[in-house]
């Protein structure tokens, strides 16, 4: 009796002090029937035996029992899948309206780079959910994504719903642009060529176009329309409004500074092709 009171005073209870060195920080998270194969992170602690389905039948729902050593691991955790999952709830609450509007196949490429814009915004998405969870989870044993997602994400959905926005908005712009250089190609080619070649040089603000005997194609052109007609015209658009008017067949091109953007000289190569024979600054 006097050996386990001294061992008392000195340890402790023993296996109080097991209990506590073991204490797990617990909740439950509900996610809707079948959420957990299109989400690694919570395969990965069930795997780890972090994680356990829990038996307990929810109409519409898997329930998981979540726990860690560390309160703000699980926390960690429930950031992770929650936005994941946002991911999935946006394009299928948005998805059918852009599907409306692009067709089966554009949409699938308007679905793909929805998600990795909203993946590189993936820490400020994490953000607004971590500090909603702040808000949420207190006092509570049991977190519920879907019904998070559906009902309390107000700030996260609102930015989702503005980059799908901003993805269909640069996607219509490139659609249009493959559109508009597939009628240029199909123009080239049905035109004869007015002429033989001409000599294409590019600087990082303005150009010069002259024919094979040296003459300004530019002002040539300029002078043949109204001033009306010329007016805040960018010289990216009169370098391809005269040769789709001339239609060379050949463009020797030079660059003798990089322009600011290469757009342009993947517009010229997309349009003309073969056509065009890259020159080395300097060159004769």
């Amino acid at each position: 009796m006097l050996t386990r009171m001294l061992r008392h005073i000195f340890f402790g209870n023993p296996q109080n002090s097991c209990e506590e060195l073991v204490q797990m920080q617990k909740i439950f998270l509900d996610l809707q029937a079948g959420a957990q194969s299109r989400n690694p992170v919570l395969r990965e602690w069930l795997q780890e035996d972090q994680a356990k389905a829990d038996a307990k039948w929810l109409q519409g729902y898997d329930r998981f029992l979540l726990q860690a050593e560390d309160k703000m691991v699980l926390y960690d955790l429930l950031e992770r899948v929650t936005f994941q999952e946002s991911l999935y709830w946006t394009l299928l609450e948005e998805g059918h309206i852009y599907r409306q509007l692009l067709g089966p196949e554009d949409y699938i490429q308007f679905r793909q780079q929805a998600q990795q814009r909203m993946e590189k915004m993936e820490p400020q998405l994490r953000r607004m959910i971590r500090e909603d969870l702040e808000q949420i989870l207190p006092g509570s044993d049991f977190f519920n994504a879907d019904g998070y997602l559906r009902f309390s994400a107000k700030k996260l959905k609102r930015l989702q719903r503005h980059l799908l926005q901003e993805t269909y908005k640069r996607l219509e712009e490139e659609l249009e642009q493959e559109a508009f250089i597939e009628l240029l190609r199909f123009f080239i080619s049905v035109q004869p060529p007015l002429l033989e070649e001409v000599h294409l040089t590019l600087y990082r603000r303005g150009f010069t176009l002259t024919d094979e005997w040296g003459n300004d194609l530019r002002q040539i052109y300029l002078e043949s329309l109204l001033e009306e007609e010329i007016k805040d015209v960018s010289d990216n658009d009169l370098i391809m409004s005269i040769l789709i008017t001339l239609l060379p067949r050949i463009i020797y091109l030079e660059i003798q500074e990089p322009p600011e953007s290469g757009a342009f000289l993947l517009l010229l190569q997309r349009v003309f092709g073969e056509q065009i024979i890259w020159k080395k600054a300097g060159s004769k």
